[in-house]
């Protein structure tokens, strides 16, 4: 019988985690603590405030299709909104807003 020559295969690439949701780089992570409205940009801050309803989730899709459009679709913007005054959070946005009133505060923020 004749022999068969050896087939040198590939090496396969290592996946570095291999289908597990690799961790997002959390150096630019800042802790906001404040009792105020928080804002990096001010149109945010108008936008919060002039879309805000009277039911937290008709706020949020108020705010966020506001922003959106007012930014002509050039960025998404996430918003979301819960009850009472939102005191501390922790972000790694650049571009964020928080505010709202005492019955209800809204975070805004552009999805990078």
């Amino acid at each position: 019988m004749p022999c068969l020559p050896m087939i040198q295969l590939p090496m396969i690439p290592t996946c570095g985690g291999c289908g597990k949701r690799k961790k997002r780089d959390v150096n630019a992570t800042q802790v906001v603590t404040s009792s105020e409205s928080s804002c990096t940009d001010p149109e945010l801050r108008k936008l919060i405030l002039k879309n805000m309803q009277n039911n937290i989730l008709k706020s949020r899709n108020a705010i966020a299709r506001a922003a959106n459009s007012h930014f002509n679709g050039t960025a998404e913007f996430i918003a979301f909104c819960m009850p009472g005054r939102m005191e501390n959070f922790v972000t790694s946005m650049a571009s964020f807003c928080v505010d709202g009133s005492p019955s209800q505060s809204c975070y805004l923020f552009k999805s990078d």
